[in-house]
């Protein structure tokens, strides 16, 4: 559960603050940021000189928060961008949020609203991009008087606040979600002063990225997400303007990228590229890289996360460790981190998670002879600094004091290999998990709840009202479930465009295993046309709307 900042914590900080303060006056910055470093080697950008007739394409990258390897892309692409041509601006924060997904600055003995804004203009000044804040630009009487406006209001009053007509109550939910790290806001004891701050922050940002926004009139305006309230907020006013909308968001491989036109990333929207990829096999060599994918993400390799190592465990086979009497009747069910920025508003089914996992248990419960197993998600406990409030074990504990025989708990601390479950199943059922679509890689017959992104791709079955969804698992109970020849060929094109032509290499950033980005280049020259292709794909997508696709 989230707390208020220690006084260890708070001094931590305040050392931090002071060391990188000292540090920056010596121009030694890079000591604690390596990326400053680097682009300090790297070099100014200048703009290219007009040409006669030409017309400058305006970029605006919003980066509201110092996560140093998302910044670090924005600035690096801001650069390549001015290279082809582009007039390119970088707006961020500047402290003017109550809380963000970073701090809660009301509640902090020492806010990191100064590291962060220091971090990211002094990396914008390095790179010579032209950088404002938000700050800077709120109107503070204005902003004031629109707080005094959301008072003492009950839940479904601050869900439905708007102002500027923003939605800002629902914004604020979902930024609630993230920070306390729950699906309930409502439910949680910090839920309503959390929700409330979020939505002043929210004023404040609609207001002074609003001025941003009619101050330097982007023709297209570059994010992180889409999903965070920052974000969210940008998109629907630079939407107004007719300006174009352009989000990335980390791939499902480690140091790589996937960015989206007009659809928040976390969507993982391919469906334009789905429709002119769909009907054309793969090649020899293509089919190759697919199995060398399922493989490589199997044994845990260039993947964004990992939560132990490979092997762990005392040897015994799974089917005895789980206690499955027949693996001939096994069915498998993946979680989601339910307050993941990927999880929300993807119900189609159900109202939430929760609701679909301690339905399929009932399901389950009048088949005995079949085994459940509900493998969740290890990120619910194995990544500390992202402790969910909800978890799924304590929810089917509460819903199922004597839960059915044949339902089996992989809780998320247990070094239970989610690939081996994959390969004793013989149905698999998830929300908007990715590991439904490597259940199809393995041939497994599956059964899509939330909207996922590969749903109704042609490999799934997508049920779209709860009768659908019991019809077809018990279809599958019933026989002995098999996946179509035709579905296994259509999960292996679909990955092969998802993880091998959407996804892409981060192109100006390295991600070595220390975690501190790098760039990848030490010339501007470097980032002309011609020199990276994968570069030339990202900036064409941003100058011209074209596809992001190898």
């Amino acid at each position: 559960m989230i707390a208020y900042p220690s006084a260890t914590t708070a001094i931590r900080r305040a050392l931090w603050i002071l060391l990188y303060a000292v540090l920056r006056a010596f121009r030694l910055e890079k000591i604690l940021l390596p990326e400053m470093g680097d682009m300090r080697r790297v070099g100014s950008i200048h703009p290219v000189p007009d040409s006669p007739g030409s017309a400058r394409q305006r970029v605006l990258f919003v980066s509201p928060r110092y996560w140093s390897t998302f910044t670090l892309f924005q600035v690096a692409v801001a650069q390549a961008l001015i290279k082809r041509g582009a007039d390119c601006a970088i707006a961020t924060c500047g402290g003017v949020q109550p809380i963000c997904e970073i701090d809660w600055r009301d509640k902090s003995l020492v806010p990191l609203c100064r590291r962060c804004t220091h971090s990211v203009l002094d990396l914008a000044k390095h790179a010579g991009i032209p950088a404002s804040t938000v700050a800077e630009h709120v109107d503070t009487e204005l902003t004031l008087a629109a707080e005094a406006e959301i008072g003492s209001a009950d839940w479904e009053a601050i869900e439905s606040f708007e102002w500027k007509g923003i939605a800002l109550g629902r914004a604020a939910f979902g930024a609630a979600r993230w920070k306390l790290r729950t699906h309930f806001p409502d439910r949680h004891p910090l839920g309503r002063e959390t929700t409330l701050d979020f939505i002043r922050s929210g004023i404040r940002w609609t207001d002074g990225i609003g001025r941003i926004l009619s101050k330097f009139q982007p023709d297209v305006v570059v994010m992180l997400n889409g999903v965070f309230q920052a974000e969210r907020i940008t998109a629907e006013l630079a939407s107004r303007m007719g300006s174009r909308l352009v989000f990335f968001e980390n791939g499902r491989d480690r140091g790589t990228i996937f960015l989206s036109h007009q659809i928040p990333a976390p969507r993982y929207d391919v469906t334009g590229s789905w429709r002119s990829s769909a009907e054309i096999p793969l090649s020899l060599e293509e089919d190759k890289a697919i199995g060398e994918l399922i493989g490589r993400r199997a044994r845990g390799e260039d993947v964004v996360e990992t939560y132990w190592g490979n092997g762990e465990g005392d040897g015994t086979p799974l089917k005895d460790v789980l206690n499955i009497p027949d693996v001939s009747r096994l069915a498998v069910l993946y979680t989601n981190v339910i307050w993941d920025t990927a999880m929300q508003d993807r119900d189609v089914v159900f109202g939430n998670m929760f609701e679909w996992i301690s339905h399929t248990i009932n399901l389950f419960a009048s088949r005995p002879e079949w085994t459940l197993v509900i493998r969740v998600h290890p990120a619910e406990t194995q990544l500390k600094a992202r402790l969910s409030y909800d978890r799924v074990v304590d929810w089917i504990e509460e819903q199922f004091p004597d839960p059915p025989r044949n339902i089996r708990v992989v809780p998320p601390e247990q070094p239970v290999d989610s690939y081996d479950l994959m390969r004793l199943a013989r149905i698999g059922l998830v929300y908007a998990s990715t590991a439904g679509l490597e259940l199809a890689l393995h041939s497994v017959p599956v059964v899509v709840a939330g909207d996922a992104h590969y749903r109704g791709k042609g490999f799934t079955h997508d049920p779209v009202t709860r009768d659908d969804f019991n019809s077809m698992v018990t279809g599958f109970l019933n026989s002995a479930p098999r996946m179509s020849d035709d579905f296994v060929t259509n999960a292996r094109r679909y990955a092969h465009l998802f993880f091998l032509r959407r996804t892409l290499p981060l192109a100006v950033v390295d991600l070595p295993t220390t975690d501190q980005p790098r760039l990848t280049y030490s010339d501007l020259k470097q980032l002309e046309v011609g020199e990276n292709a994968t570069l030339d794909i990202i900036c064409d997508g941003i100058l011209t709307g074209s596809e992001f696709v190898l």
